[in-house]
């Protein structure tokens, strides 16, 4: 009798993850997953389920890097040069990935969260997350007198979370790394220092 197929789960989450980020959930399919994986039919729905769920585990793993890169980047000490820091790294990272996928929390959240509840939960966390990492930043700046102290903070944040989220788009449209520098350096320079 033949010895079982050693399986590595996360490996597999991996390869589903970098599918469904470069092709997009819709043009994804089941054979297109079992392709990847090296796996039949039947062994990639006792391992994952179906293609909802191996999407959903595959976005909640994408989310938790996004948010360890980001902790990582900006921290809890972070200030206006580590907030520049983080979105001209953003913007090279996005200008330099072949083929251009941008982010698939961005293109997720617009895609397919208005249509899947479970999704839309993912997605809106990890804007919250993006979201108050910059509000901290920013009252960091704030309290070291690196941007004014009437700015309001909250409304900043969001601005430069739709600035994360416009970069991933501009990216995946094939805009040149010096026009998403750009749009990086109109960011911070409307900042009310």
């Amino acid at each position: 009798m033949g010895r079982p197929r050693q399986f590595d789960r996360d490996h597999a989450l991996q390869v589903a993850l970098e599918l469904f980020w470069t092709q997009g959930y819709d043009a994804t399919s089941m054979s297109d997953l079992q392709r990847a994986l090296g796996i039949g039919r039947q062994s990639l729905y006792n391992t994952f389920g179906d293609k909802d769920r191996v999407f959903e585990e595959a976005l909640d793993a994408y989310v938790q890097r996004a948010d360890e890169l980001l902790d990582a980047r900006l921290g809890p000490d972070g200030d206006l040069a580590a907030l520049e820091a983080h979105l001209t790294d953003t913007a090279l990272h996005l200008a330099a990935e072949d083929p251009r996928r941008g982010c698939l929390i961005m293109h997720t959240a617009v895609g397919r969260s208005p249509h899947d509840a479970r999704t839309a939960q993912v997605t809106e966390r990890a804007l919250q997350s993006m979201r108050v990492a910059y509000a901290r930043t920013l009252g960091n700046a704030q309290r070291r007198g690196q941007l004014a102290a009437t700015a309001d903070v909250a409304a900043l944040a969001g601005l430069l979370t739709s600035v994360t989220a416009g970069l991933s788009v501009l990216a995946r449209g094939g805009a040149s790394r010096e026009e998403l520098l750009r749009v990086v350096e109109s960011a911070l320079a409307a900042l009310p220092r």
